[in-house]
């Protein structure tokens, strides 16, 4: 209960709770492992209450796996390591990277139009001053 009042504010049909624990408490590799058996307690959980034996031969140690990564978000968040937002870290943390963005290279500038005119307008063989003479 103390897990999902942290970790799934929006209630237990959200389906979220594991996803969100493995996200914050596992590293990538480990994280489907991890919601697996989170979600493998939540069903035991739901059983119990519904009256029923849980399924396994020894569910403490999974209530114990699970107890185990409560004190750790607490004490992280205590400590702040953590944000105290753990909603937030975690669906940060289950968001894909966006990819980056190509930079885009500026064309070249060209400069001078080698066969017209510059870009100022001036010819690029100009005429010889008058009064001179130009010997081919």
């Amino acid at each position: 209960m103390a897990a999902r009042a942290l970790l799934e504010p929006e209630g237990p049909q959200s389906g979220r709770l594991a996803g969100r624990l493995a996200a914050i408490c596992a590293v990538p590799s480990e994280r489907p492992a991890l919601a697996e058996r989170v979600a493998h307690a939540i069903s035991l959980e739901r059983a119990v209450i519904a009256g029923f034996d849980p399924a396994v031969p020894e569910p403490g140690a999974l209530v114990d796996e699970l107890a185990h990564h409560l004190r750790a978000l607490l004490r992280d968040v205590v400590c702040g390591h953590l944000d105290d937002d753990l909603v937030a870290v975690a669906d940060a943390l289950l968001e894909p990277e966006p990819e980056p963005e190509p930079e885009i290279e500026p064309e070249p500038d060209p400069g001078p139009d080698v066969e017209g005119e510059g870009e100022l307008g001036v010819d690029p063989e100009p005429d010889p001053p008058t009064g001179q003479l130009v010997f081919s």
